[in-house]
């Protein structure tokens, strides 16, 4: 099996990362948070790319970190609010299995 076994999608604050925890130990696989993905790749918060970079380059970042967590990520993915808005991550949910 290739990519991940469930992502999680909803508004900010909707609690997909509690369920997408419980979700993954539930069933037995490991869990990732996009967002957190985001935070260690770069070494900033959230906050402070958006701040330096804009939202634009944001969801580029965001779009380009999906591609590589749905490659590695064998359990469940939780997205960030926002993230399916983005063309290229959209495309990338799409072709998902």
């Amino acid at each position: 099996m290739t990519g991940p076994v469930a992502v999680l999608i909803g508004p900010m604050a909707a609690g997909k990362t509690s369920v997408g925890r419980a979700l993954a130990a539930r069933l037995g696989v490991p869990f990732a948070d996009l967002d957190a993905l985001i935070v260690q790749e770069a070494g900033r918060t959230i906050p402070d790319i958006f701040s330096d970079e804009g939202e634009p380059a944001f969801r580029e970042r965001e779009a380009r970190s999906l591609v590589r967590a749905v490659a590695h990520q064998r359990g469940v993915l939780s997205l960030g609010g926002g993230a399916p808005m983005h063309a290229g991550a959209a495309s990338t949910l799409r072709d998902l299995p």
